[in-house]
């Protein structure tokens, strides 16, 4: 698996009206430019007091709802800073440097 570098989209207000979503921007790989999820903002309740931005990334696989942009992309840098770790070769260390 590749090493994925992440580019939050810029912050940006998007208009959305009561029990409404609005997309707000693409996560983006910086190397391949590939969109690997976004950012909506999510009205809800009679006065569209609920204001919510949810990210989805990799198809919907991982998923979360904050209150702040920041949240979001701070989120989003955790779940691909995880996979790249995850995907890393592994080296093994030999008894004689462990000591």
């Amino acid at each position: 698996m590749r090493h994925t570098t992440l580019k939050c989209p810029p912050k940006r207000s998007a208009r959305v009206f009561r029990g409404m979503t609005g997309f707000i921007g693409a996560f983006t790989d910086a190397e391949t430019r590939e969109q690997i999820g976004h950012i909506e903002l999510n009205y809800s309740g009679w006065d569209g007091s609920n204001r919510k931005r949810s990210v989805s990334l990799f198809g919907g696989k991982y998923y979360a709802e904050f209150d702040s942009y920041d949240e979001c992309c701070a989120f989003a840098e955790g779940v691909v800073a995880v996979i790249n770790q995850v995907a890393a070769p592994r080296v093994e260390k030999s008894e004689s440097s462990a000591a």
